[in-house]
């Protein structure tokens, strides 16, 4: 199973847009930029810090019978 963007950053699906930031500056602060890693930080939160993108997102992750999986870090980068 995929790790959801939820479970990349290590939020809860509530998690409001301070903490999905403060996720992404933690998970990224010893990261280089041009690492796997760090661009599949910034692409999570991209996509849950915009309301309408974490709206499909999150239609899509319920369509799919798929909520994200608790606790995990160091998840996967979602396909």
């Amino acid at each position: 199973m995929t790790p959801s963007w939820y479970d990349v950053l290590d939020v809860e699906p509530t998690a409001s847009p301070d903490e999905i930031r403060a996720a992404r500056r933690s998970g990224i602060a010893e990261l280089e930029p041009g690492s796997r890693r760090f661009q599949t930080l910034n692409r999570a939160a991209e996509v849950l810090l915009d309301e309408q993108k974490r709206s499909a997102y999150d239609d899509g992750l319920a369509r799919a019978g798929a909520g994200p999986r608790r606790p995990r870090s160091r998840a996967r980068e979602p396909t």
